[in-house]
């Protein structure tokens, strides 16, 4: 659908206001309020207990592998966060990528977790979270809606403006490769230049700077 529409750089349009329409969600109030019905619906399933201590959360994975940021900058990310701003960690996602959710809170360390799949799950812990930091996912929007402040990395076919949460506590890193962005699914011969890009002491600077 991306490649037919507007170039991904020029966009007279963004995506979400399409789907706030076709929804009927004519407001961010109507949006938190269904945001905020999941996350309750999520509190009453919820099988794994949450520090009660401040925490951030991260989204890693994609289902689009080009628009993945790799495991080994979210262990870095979430090490130096644990450690700089003494937060608590949980990394979630769907059920297919537990074995890297897995990976990336185990090697955080003692101050991460994963285990949470399920999307009212997910809500109810981004309600109280501190910040998100995750690849260009719905549960990006999700956090948005619940007015949880947004840092999300986009790589690969991700297009920024068509597609990422906008507005006041989004922050957008994006690449400055003349391929970015792809074509979705396109197989990349430049070896991933964009994922090289995007550091994570430049993910940290952005936080200090924009968010926290």
């Amino acid at each position: 659908f991306n490649d037919f529409m507007t170039t991904n750089l020029y966009n007279s349009f963004q995506y979400v206001d399409i789907y706030r329409k076709i929804l009927n969600l004519n407001s961010p109030v109507d949006e938190k309020v269904r945001a905020e019905q999941i996350a309750i619906d999520g509190m009453a399933s919820m099988g794994i207990s949450i520090p009660e201590r401040k925490y951030f959360v991260l989204k890693p994975m994609s289902s689009e592998k080009n628009k993945n940021w790799g495991t080994a900058n979210f262990i870095e990310l979430g090490r130096k966060l644990v450690a700089e701003k003494n937060l608590f960690c949980i990394v979630v996602g769907a059920p297919c990528e537990k074995i890297i959710l897995d990976e990336i809170s185990t090697a955080i360390g003692a101050s991460a977790i994963s285990g949470i799949y399920d999307f009212n799950e997910i809500a109810h812990v981004l309600k109280n979270a501190e910040f998100i930091i995750g690849v260009d996912t719905g549960i990006m929007h999700l956090a948005s809606a619940l007015g949880v402040k947004t840092v999300t990395i986009t790589l690969g076919s991700g297009a920024y403006l068509k597609t990422s949460p906008y507005g006041s506590g989004n922050v957008i890193l994006y690449p400055s490769s003349k391929c970015f962005p792809c074509k979705i699914n396109s197989k990349c011969n430049f070896d991933n230049i964009c994922k090289n890009q995007i550091s994570p002491d430049d993910v940290l600077n952005t936080l200090s700077g924009e968010v926290l």
